[in-house]
């Protein structure tokens, strides 16, 4: 972020483009320069306007209840116009060149620090080429809303669907609910921290949010009265509960028949099984990689489950009061 009359920078470095880090950043400047800008130029991202034709502008309506707030008005560049992306354009060779490069840093905040050291002592305190003076001293100058008063906390809400695994999906992981919620659909907050999880208004689960892709996140507590499935002792049963479950996977059930005879039974149950600890789809994709592997076998796709879809060891709240599901006519 630039100020448009002090030229005073503010950098900050992300593992997310996502509206909550989006946010945050944006607070975290406001405080670094002392206040809020009266107006803010905008290259159109999604976080900030969700459809543009011509004039017609649909504004992500999060953002702007966090504009409104804090008291500036969103403004958007011309499509296919680079001339009126303003000045923030300029500084990344500056900041590639003079800060990044060369840089070592251990982890995400040790490189922040680092930044906002080079800002203090570097970036804004040099005599800016075009305004011929330095940053700070102008940006004293600078016309600001002051910010305002208390902690501006961040909740979005966001619908999703329960699965038959009892888990919702949320930015490429799972998180599961009780078990009774299976096919209903629930509110997810997000606190930027946590995710807090409602049905019909009541609190039904809480997970502390994890980075990354394809993890698994359950509370134990959700599965509490949970009738465990018991499999059939017959192999020509379990071959239909097999492709009940995994309709598309023929192949790889041929493939298992063929590979291990009579122990055959025992490798499919094995993978039925892993439907208790894991989402159907995770599963699913499993079977499909061990078949492009002509891997026949439980062991196999219970690896590529445990690859790429984690639990993370963590400690549970205790557990919200679970509703009771009625059925209204």
């Amino acid at each position: 972020m630039v100020l448009g009359y002090s030229q005073a920078m503010y950098v900050e470095f992300t593992t997310s483009q996502d509206l909550i880090t989006f946010i945050r950043c944006h607070i975290n400047a406001f405080k670094y320069f002392g206040g809020v800008p009266w107006t803010i130029l905008y290259d159109n991202p999604k976080v900030v306007v969700l459809s543009r034709e011509g004039q017609a502008i649909q504004w992500n309506p999060n953002f702007l209840e966090f504009s409104r707030t804090f008291g500036f008005s969103p403004i958007l560049c011309t499509p296919r116009r680079p001339q009126t992306k303003g000045k923030v354009e300029r500084p990344y060779r500056y900041i590639k060149q003079d800060f990044l490069l060369g840089t070592e840093f251990t982890d995400l905040t040790d490189l922040n620090s680092k930044a906002r050291i080079w800002l203090d002592e570097v970036a804004n305190c040099r005599v800016h080429r075009t305004t011929g003076e330095v940053p700070f001293k102008r940006l004293k100058e600078e016309k600001l809303r002051p910010l305002p008063p208390g902690e501006y906390t961040i909740n979005l809400e966001e619908v999703r669907k329960v699965s038959k695994d009892f888990v919702i999906s949320y930015e490429g992981n799972y998180y599961s609910v009780p078990f009774i919620l299976a096919g209903k659909e629930v509110t997810v907050r997000d606190t930027g921290q946590e995710l807090l999880i409602f049905y019909r208004g009541e609190e039904v689960a809480r997970h502390a949010k994890v980075q990354g892709k394809g993890q698994i996140i359950r509370d134990p507590r959700h599965e509490a009265g949970l009738p465990r499935p018991s499999y059939p002792s017959r192999i020509a049963e379990v071959r239909e509960s097999f492709l009940e479950h995994f309709p598309e996977a023929e192949g790889f059930l041929a493939g298992v028949v063929q590979a291990k005879a009579g122990n055959a039974r025992y490798h499919l149950v094995e993978i039925l099984k892993l439907l208790e600890n894991y989402p159907k789809e995770v599963v699913r994709k499993a079977i499909a990689r061990a078949t492009e592997y002509k891997a026949f076998d439980a062991r196999t796709v219970r690896n590529i489950c445990a690859q790429h879809f984690k639990e993370p060891a963590q400690e549970f709240p205790a557990p919200p009061p679970v509703p009771t599901v009625k059925t209204t006519r």
